[in-house]
């Protein structure tokens, strides 16, 4: 497990705060006054948007998921990958909007910090709004049609291969009959093809708004990094990034 706690080790996911509850708000007496508005012509506004989360499965704490959506996907709680791209540079404060959960659409208007916001980022560069990075992704679900081994698992007829996510070095994190393991990322066998559907894969960094306390959740599109005051940062080793103008060669990559 040796891949899985190094990608743990770079990134962070505090626990989900509750909510806290609204404070109770006396009504006005009643006045008879032709001019008093009724309180149901000037609703306050909210935000109820339909739960895009669904609990856990037993088997997926074992996996370190961190959070399943009702089509399928699930959440890891670190970008994958030895040298996780993209290196996201704030030089100014940037408003977007943001999802309640790590599953849910994007409906919270939110100010974000400048900053470098990365895995790795850390010290004077890292900034304040910065809580946690995460990948959600579609599982590649393989049906067993013949029995075989892969690795040093026996797997059998009729079983399922679930293809989770991807780590690192060419490792993944498999889950096979049930039980979670790291083993090499399997080929498209004709003994357990892949599934063959486009799986979506998002990466997500959980962030704090300015002015609020509890976490959001931002995808990462391109249409966010196409906003102004977006740019790009640079990977300058394993385990250490920098901003564009600290670095002469430009921006991400090595």
């Amino acid at each position: 497990m040796l891949i899985f706690a190094l990608s743990l080790a770079c990134a962070t996911t505090p626990a989900l705060p509750p909510a806290a509850a609204a404070d109770a708000v006396e009504a006005p007496p009643a006045t008879s006054s032709p001019t008093a508005p009724s309180p149901a012509a000037n609703p306050a506004p909210t935000e109820t948007p339909a739960p895009a989360a669904v609990p856990l499965l037993p088997a997926d704490k074992d996996a370190g998921i961190t959070g399943r959506c009702a089509d399928g996907q699930v959440v890891f709680p670190f970008w994958p990958g030895e040298y996780p791209l993209p290196v996201v540079q704030l030089d100014t404060e940037v408003t977007t909007r943001v999802a309640l959960d790590p599953c849910g659409p994007v409906t919270h208007a939110c100010a974000i910090s400048p900053g470098l916001y990365h895995p790795w980022s850390q010290g004077e560069h890292a900034s304040p709004s910065a809580l946690g990075f995460s990948i959600r992704r579609g599982v590649d679900v393989r049906k067993v049609l013949e029995s075989g081994t892969y690795e040093d698992v026996t797997l059998e007829a009729g079983g399922t291969l679930e293809v989770l996510t991807y780590l690192g070095e060419g490792y993944c994190m498999l889950r096979v009959d049930g039980v979670v393991r790291e083993a090499w990322c399997p080929d498209d066998d004709p003994r357990w093809p892949s599934s063959g559907e486009d799986l979506p894969e998002t990466q997500l960094m959980e962030v704090r708004c300015t002015g609020e306390e509890r976490p959001y959740w931002l995808p990462l599109t391109d249409a966010f990094q196409a906003l102004p005051g977006v740019g790009a940062g640079r990977v300058v080793g394993y385990g250490d990034v920098l901003p564009a103008s600290d670095d002469p060669d430009g921006p991400q990559g090595l």
